[in-house]
C-alpha cells in the first residue's frame, strides 16, 4: 500500500531549466573535473538549492514530507495533501498552476517562497518586479507579531542574490516590510525599504525572499556566511536555527498549526540528542576514553592515519558505544613537510579531489582492517564545489558509509582554480560555517543534473569554551530535535592548550548538562542509522486514524508519535508492513 503523506514540497523541473539557462547567458557557471569527468557547477542564485533547504527544515521539525514532479500532479494525487510548500520555482507549467489553484480553493494552505510565476492573485500581491541588493536585505516584522524584544528586525537574503520587490493587495495581509542596510550596522529604524516580506491571503503564505533558497545555499558553503558574519555577530552560530524559528511562528500562526500537531518523533522519547566526537591527533591521552568507558557513554573516535592508529584501534575494540570512525586528511604529511612547515597545516587538494578521497579510504580500510561508517575531516581544508562531488562519490562508491562531519570550523577555497570565482575565507576559531544543528543533506547541483548526496553531513563544536556551551544548551530550549556534537581533541584534556587545567572540567560540564536536561546520548553512527530509518517511514495522519508504512527490511523500534499533547508509543513497526493506528479524543 502506498502511503501519500500530508506535507508536500513541489520541485519544478521546469523551473530548473530556466536557471540553468540564467546561468549560462550570465555566466554564471563553474567547471571542473569532478571524480568521474567534467562538471559544470551552477554558481550563485541559479542552483535551485531551495527544495533542500525546505527539506532540510522540515526534517528538522520532525515533519515528514514528499517531494512532488510538476508531472505527477493530478486531482486525484493532490487531495491527500493539506500543504504543499512551492520553494523558489520561478518557472512553472501552466498545467500546474492550474491544477494549484484549484487545490487550493478547497481550503488546503500554499506556502510559497522567492521567485514565483504564480498569478499575483494567488500569491496575494498586486505589484511585482526583481531587485538586486547590493548588501544582505533584512526584514522588519509587524509590530502585530509577538516576538521577543529586541528581535523584530532578521537577516533573510544574501547580497547579489536578486528578489522579488512586491506590494501587496487590498485583501492580504502584510507581516513586514523587506529592508536593505548599507552599513554593518542594522539600527531599529532605518534602511531602504525593498517591499513587503511576508504576505498572508486566505489561500497562500508567501514568504517574498527566496529564504529557502538561502537556508539551502547556507547548509553546504555555497553561500558565504563569513561576508554576514559582521551584521549577525554573536548570533551567527545559531543563525539557521533562529531563521527557521521564525518561519516557524508564522506557519503556525496563520493556518499551519496542524503540521506539529502530528508528528513521528525522530529521536523516540527524547528531545534532543548529545553526541561527543573525539579526533585523536597525535595524542595517547586516555582522559576522555577512560571516563566514557566507566559510564558507557557513547563517542565517536576519529582515528587519524598517524603512528598511534594501531594504539587507538585497540583501545576502542570491543566496547559497543565507540563508534571509530576515519579521519581522513585535507593537509599534506610527510617527511618534507614536517622540516619545512613543522607547526603548519598545509593544503593538499589532491588528498580529496578527484578521486583522492576515495582512494584515502580504500588505502585505511586495507590498513585498520574495520568498515568505518562515517568520515570525519581533518586539517582546516574545505574546497567548494569540488569537494561536494568527491563526497557524492565515495557515498556511492562506499554504501556502508553513512554519513561524514565536514562543514565545522575550516579554511574554505570556492571555485579554486577559476581566476574570476576564486575566493578564499577563513570561519574563525570557535565559530561554524553552519549554524544548523541537526543532520542535513547537501546536493550535487550541476548543469547535467541535481541529486542528493546519499550521506548524511553535520557540524560540531571544536573545543567549546564555557560561553558557547552555555550558548547551546539556551538555543536547544528554543528549537526541537536539535543534535549537539561538540568536539574535544584527547590531546587538550590535560594540557593547558585553551585553559590551566586543561579542557576536561568542561567536558564533563557538558555531560553533566546534557544529562540534567534528558537528552539521548550517541554517536554519529547510531544517529545517522537513526534518522535513516526514520526517512525511510511513510506517515499519513487523518481526522480518525494515522497509517504508518515501513518499506524497510529493518524493524523500527521505540517509535513515538506525537498526537497533539499525547505522545503514542510503538515498540516496534515491522519491515515492509504498515499499521493502522486509531486517534482517540
Amino acid at each position: 500500500m502506498e502511503v501519500l503523506q500530508n506535507v508536500g514540497i513541489l520541485y519544478s523541473a521546469r523551473s530548473r531549466r530556466f536557471y540553468i539557462d540564467e546561468a549560462k547567458k550570465t555566466g554564471q557557471v563553474y567547471p571542473f573535473l569532478g571524480p568521474e569527468g567534467q562538471l559544470t557547477w551552477l554558481v550563485g542564485q541559479n542552483a535551485y538549492l531551495a527544495v533542500n533547504g525546505l527539506s532540510n527544515m522540515l526534517r528538522r521539525w520532525g515533519i515528514k514530507f514528499d517531494v512532488l514532479g510538476e508531472g505527477s500532479l493530478n486531482e486525484s494525487v493532490l487531495r491527500y495533501y493539506n500543504f504543499i510548500f512551492i520553494p523558489n520555482a520561478a518557472q512553472l507549467e501552466e498545467k500546474t498552476i492550474y491544477q494549484l489553484r484549484g487545490w487550493a480553493s478547497g481550503g488546503k494552505k500554499l506556502i510559497i517562497s522567492g521567485h514565483s510565476n504564480l498569478p499575483d492573485a494567488l500569491l496575494g500581491i498586486e505589484f511585482k518586479m526583481t531587485y538586486l541588493p547590493s548588501k544582505p536585505v533584512w526584514i522588519h516584522w509587524a509590530d502585530s507579531l509577538s516576538f521577543e524584544p529586541g528581535s523584530r528586525t532578521h537577516l533573510v537574503h544574501p547580497p547579489q542574490y536578486s528578489i522579488p520587490k512586491v506590494r501587496k493587495n487590498r485583501f492580504s495581509v502584510s507581516l513586514g516590510n523587506l529592508v536593505e542596510f548599507q552599513k554593518n550596522e542594522v539600527p531599529a529604524e532605518g534602511g531602504e525599504i525593498v517591499g513587503d516580506g511576508a504576505i498572508v491571503s486566505e489561500p497562500s503564505i508567501y514568504f517574498v525572499p527566496p529564504i529557502f533558497e538561502f537556508i539551502g545555499g547556507l547548509l553546504q558553503g555555497h553561500i558565504d556566511i563569513e561576508e554576514m558574519r559582521p551584521y549577525l555577530k554573536q548570533k551567527a552560530d545559531f543563525f539557521i536555527e533562529e531563521l527557521i524559528l521564525y518561519i516557524e511562528k508564522i506557519l503556525k500562526s496563520y493556518g499551519c498549526k496542524s503540521m506539529w500537531d502530528t508528528r513521528l518523533r525522530i529521536w523516540g522519547g527524547y528531545d534532543h540528542v548529545f553526541v561527543l566526537r573525539h579526533d585523536v591527533d597525535h595524542s595517547r591521552d586516555l582522559s576522555y576514553l577512560e571516563y566514557e568507558k566507566k559510564h558507557a557513554i557513547p563517542a565517536t573516535y576519529s582515528i587519524l592515519k598517524d603512528k598511534n592508529w594501531k594504539f587507538w584501534l585497540a583501545k576502542t575494540q570491543g566496547i559497543p558505544c565507540f563508534e571509530r570512525a576515519y579521519h581522513f586528511s585535507t593537509n599534506k604529511e610527510g617527511v618534507i613537510k614536517k622540516c619545512l612547515h613543522p607547526h603548519e597545516f598545509i593544503e593538499d587538494p589532491k588528498a580529496v579531489l578527484g578521486k583522492g578521497l576515495a582512494l584515502q579510504i580504500e588505502n585505511t580500510q586495507k590498513k585498520f582492517r574495520i568498515p568505518f561508517k562515517t568520515l570525519q575531516r581533518h586539517g582546516p581544508f574545505f574546497y567548494y564545489p569540488e569537494f561536494i562531488a568527491s563526497l557524492d562519490h565515495v557515498f556511492e562508491k562506499f554504501p556502508h558509509l553513512l554519513g561524514s562531519g565536514t562543514l565545522f570550523r575550516y579554511t574554505c577555497f570556492r571555485y579554486h582554480s577559476s581566476e574570476t570565482l576564486f575566493k578564499k575565507y577563513v570561519v574563525p576559531e570557535p565559530h561554524v560555517s553552519v549554524s544548523f544543528w541537526f543532520p542535513f543533506k547537501m546536493t550535487i547541483s550541476t548543469v547535467d543534473g541535481q541529486r542528493l548526496l546519499r550521506g548524511w553531513e553535520s557540524p560540531h563544536f571544536v573545543e567549546p569554551d564555557d560561553v558557547m556551551i552555555e550558548h547551546v544548551f539556551e538555543n536547544s530550549t528554543r528549537v526541537e530535535n536539535g543534535v549537539y556534537t561538540f568536539g574535544f581533541h584527547p590531546a587538550h584534556a590535560q594540557r593547558a592548550t585553551f585553559r590551566e587545567e586543561g579542557n576536561f572540567p568542561l567536558y564533563l560540564r557538558s555531560i553533566k548538562k546534557a544529562r540534567e536536561r534528558g537528552w539521548w546520548f550517541a554517536n554519529l553512527e547510531m544517529v545517522y542509522h537513526r534518522l535513516n530509518q526514520w526517512e525511510t517511514l511513510k506517515f499519513r495522519y487523518e481526522e480518525e486514524k494515522m497509517m504508518i508504512l515501513n518499506p524497510s527490511d529493518e524493524v523500527f523500534y521505540d517509535l513515538f508519535i506525537q498526537d497533539g499533547s499525547k505522545r503514542v508509543h510503538v515498540k516496534e513497526v515491522p519491515p515492509n508492513k504498515w499499521l493502522l493506528l486509531e486517534r482517540k479524543g
